[in-house]
């Protein structure tokens, strides 16, 4: 069984949102993971699904689109 925590998932008004917090530089394994972690919400039946990276140093959000 594999695990996965993502750093923050936020409901409102039945619009879902993942929010992963990074403290290094960006890279696309970043994006990957959050995109895994939407994948699996939509397949728990869970619709409106968006994704951000948040880069604490930098202080830049950025959205994960697939």
């Amino acid at each position: 069984m594999e695990e996965h925590r993502p750093d923050r998932v936020m409901m409102r008004e039945g619009s879902w949102v993942v929010l992963d917090f990074k403290f290094g530089t960006p890279k696309a394994e970043h994006r990957k993971q959050v995109a895994q972690y939407m994948s699996l919400l939509e397949a728990m039946g869970y619709r409106e699904v968006k994704g951000y990276l948040w880069y604490f140093y930098s202080n830049n959000i950025e959205e994960v689109k697939r």
